[in-house]
């Protein structure tokens, strides 16, 4: 499998499935504490992420992505999960 065909999948299959999930929650959450600033906060760059995620998806169906490209994108995801770890 090829970088873009690797990314486009880690997008579709569970990057963007998991973060609608994560969306939906902090809405649930913000539905009934909707002073919570940090909440609003979260929830604005999670917002911002899955359209970020959608352009690159839509990139990749467009064919505008390179190969290139897809694995510095794949190389950045992998840093923000070892930077998760971290936590």
């Amino acid at each position: 499998m090829n970088k873009i065909e690797e990314l486009e999948k880690l997008l579709e299959k569970d990057l963007l499935v998991e973060l609608e999930e994560t969306i939906k929650d902090l809405n649930k959450f913000l539905s009934k504490n909707s002073n919570n600033k940090d909440a609003k906060s979260e929830l604005e760059n999670l917002s911002d992420l899955q359209e970020d995620f959608k352009s690159v998806l839509k990139d990749i169906k467009d064919n505008k992505l390179s190969e290139d490209e897809a694995k510095e994108i794949l190389e950045e995801l992998d840093a923000m999960r070892i930077d998760e770890d971290d936590l």
